[in-house]
């Protein structure tokens, strides 16, 4: 999990730590040592995701590029289980929607290359 993707779409919203930690109901030091621990109970995380108005499963993404293998093990989903004081939680995660934004950003790279290459060449 990369809780540098919450700060990501704070950054994007123009808000806060400090908005964030009122919405999900904890002290903005609470939340800061998340971050520096870069740990967060599960709870927390739902809540963030909710605030955030952004599905739970993106704050994983980029923990599943190892898990891809070939593309028949794509097509169903893969569950990620985490747990804390409160409970377990399944979040489901499609293989397959990993694999789609990682070929999109592979490109975006090779696209970003090239616009590098052609302002080098001016």
């Amino acid at each position: 999990m990369r809780l540098i993707k919450i700060k990501y779409i704070l950054e994007e919203k123009q808000r806060t730590m400090v908005w964030l930690a009122s919405k999900i109901g904890v002290t903005d030091q609470t939340l800061y040592n998340c971050f520096k621990r870069n740990s967060i109970e599960t709870k927390h995380l739902e809540k963030i995701a909710e605030a955030l108005e952004t599905p739970i499963n993106y704050f994983f993404e980029d923990d599943c590029e190892d898990s891809l293998g070939s593309d028949s093990s794509l097509k169903g989903n893969h569950n990620i289980n985490m747990s804390n004081n409160t409970g377990n939680i399944k979040v489901n995660h499609t293989l397959l929607d990993c694999k789609n934004e990682i070929e999109s950003l592979k490109r975006e790279i090779e696209y970003l290359k090239e616009i590098n290459s052609l302002l080098k060449s001016k």
